[in-house]
């Protein structure tokens, strides 16, 4: 491949693109709104300077992503990269055209988010016709990818996208491409959609190396080294696999991943504004033409045009000040006041608040959401009603741990197992997680709860709804 510009990147060094691939970002407005699209959303009114972009994190996937492509590529024979190919629709012999289709996806992996990317995921999606817009969603679609994921699909899906791909780029498969960012899910992924969606893959290196490095939170850090992890990697049927080698690296991507977690994304004044600007978003449902812009976008109905620029961190904010006139949630974003303080903060207040029982609470939480249970929505509600207080009085955060870490790795003798499996330090993160707080809970000082009634509250609520499931069951 031959490169002819450089963008100066402070967490890879220098970032190549070819002429078609400059002249592509230069002419995609999808691409461009990803500038104005934070990559931690809120996260920033805890730690300042965690302002990057998608679009930056879409370029550093894209040069990560080319250097798996290129390692597993270079390990494969002829007949496996015939494989290869045919998988994504490509004829052409040779890996340049491969990695060229591999690059795109991986910058386009993104195009599909929301404003404060996952702050506001899922809402509208889940209350389109609350919306009252006429814009319809396949819901078949929209349960089986995430929310960005699907609009993501529907936008590379429409005639604009295609045609300023195919203007930019020559000879480019844009359904190839597709296919890598955002498998359909009535088929089957081609064999390199792994490098960017997997347990381990550019995305996940990208964003934990990013985020650590715009947050300062790099506790445990010292043995992440991509370089190495790119070094040992291969491709095993549909999986990214690790060279035995590589462990150690896994091992310190799994530290600095966990801790990524615990300071920056499960941090409890990010948690507590990422949910007044849910519950924003929920209000503005049926009552603003807001929700509608953007169930237009993730529904792929805005093209190539300057309106895709109102589907931006910078737009929603300039809607808070009249917003704030009669919805108390907008002046608490914009403020960063609220009154809403946490009963714990950190796993030894929580520890100490629950007197013995965190473990319980937790698994108990585990268990209702894989039975299909919204344990952040019934969990509000019923204490809400135990209390006796309005809705506004207590705020249930109930955050998602992605314990997908599962990496493969392929021993000396070819034997191949996880991470998981063959790591005590990896498995000892799970039990980390066991005891470290599943449950955030705010109360609004202006409603006068008591801390020991919302806790006991909060253990009857759970033991209630555990105990509907089982009757159910």
């Amino acid at each position: 491949m031959e490169f002819s510009k450089e963008i100066r990147d402070p967490v890879h060094g220098w970032i190549r693109l070819t002429r078609e691939e400059a002249r592509l970002i230069d002419d995609s407005m999808y691409l461009q709104r990803l500038r104005y699209v934070s990559q931690l959303g809120l996260v920033y009114l805890t730690y300042p300077t965690a302002k990057y972009t998608r679009f930056d994190h879409s370029l550093g996937t894209m040069h990560l992503a080319h250097r798996i492509a290129e390692e597993a590529l270079g390990k494969m024979d002829e007949r496996r990269l015939e494989e290869v190919r045919e998988s994504m629709g490509l004829h052409d012999d040779g890996v340049d055209q491969l990695l060229e289709h591999v690059r795109l996806a991986a910058l386009h992996h993104d195009v599909g988010h929301l404003p404060l990317s996952h702050t506001l995921e899922g809402i509208l999606s889940r209350n389109y016709r609350a919306a009252g817009c006429g814009v319809e969603l396949s819901e078949r679609l929209f349960n089986s990818m995430k929310e960005h994921e699907a609009a993501g699909f529907l936008v590379t899906m429409g005639g604009d996208f295609r045609k300023i791909m195919e203007s930019a780029v020559g000879g480019v498969n844009v359904d190839a491409v597709r296919s890598l960012a955002f498998p359909s899910p009535d088929g089957r992924p081609p064999l390199l959609h792994s490098i960017i969606s997997s347990s381990l893959d550019a995305d996940r290196m990208d964003y934990v190396l990013r985020d650590i490095y715009f947050t300062g939170a790099g506790v445990g850090t010292n043995a992440l080294d991509v370089e190495r992890l790119v070094q040992y990697v291969y491709l095993d049927g549909e999986e990214l696999l690790f060279d035995e080698k590589a462990k150690a690296f896994l091992e310190g991507f799994a530290i600095a991943r966990y801790n990524s977690y615990k300071w920056v994304y499960f941090h409890h004044k990010p948690l507590l504004f990422t949910k007044i600007a849910r519950d924003l978003l929920a209000k503005l449902i049926g009552r603003h033409d807001y929700p509608c812009l953007l169930l237009r976008f993730i529904a792929g109905r805005i093209g190539n045009t300057l309106e895709l620029f109102k589907v931006t961190d910078d737009y929603f904010t300039s809607l808070l000040p009249d917003l704030a006139e009669r919805l108390p949630e907008a002046g608490m974003l914009l403020s960063r006041r609220t009154p809403y303080k946490p009963l714990w903060k950190r796993d030894n207040d929580y520890l100490e608040a629950l007197g013995g029982r965190a473990a319980w609470l937790n698994d108990a939480l585990d268990e209702l959401r894989a039975g299909g249970v919204d344990p952040e929505t019934a969990v509000e509600e019923g204490l809400s009603d135990r209390l006796g207080c309005g809705g506004d009085c207590v705020k249930v955060i109930i955050p998602r741990f992605d314990k997908s870490f599962k990496s493969l790795m392929r021993g000396r003798t070819g034997t191949v197992t996880t991470i998981w499996d063959s790591s005590p330090l990896v498995r000892a993160i799970d039990e980390s997680w066991r005891h470290s707080p599943h449950a955030f809970i705010y109360v609004n000082e202006e409603c006068g709860c008591d801390r020991a009634a919302v806790v006991n509250g909060l253990l009857e609520t759970v033991e209630e709804l555990r105990g509907r499931r089982s009757g159910d069951n």
